[in-house]
């Protein structure tokens, strides 16, 4: 509501808060597949195959 008062426009409200949603979703798991790397191969092919990563 505040970048509205300040003349933002709402489809700039918007996509400033989706982005700041989705960074704010895939922060920790980001973090914990960094984190795996080559140590936990496992988990970094299951995440791989849930999304279609490895194509």
């Amino acid at each position: 509501m505040k970048q509205l008062a300040k003349g933002a426009t709402a489809e700039e409200v918007l996509e400033r808060l989706s982005v700041q949603l989705t960074n704010k979703l895939l922060h920790s798991p980001t973090q914990t597949l960094n984190k795996a790397g080559e140590e936990d191969k496992d988990l970094v092919h299951a995440v791989a195959q849930i999304y279609h990563l490895d194509k």
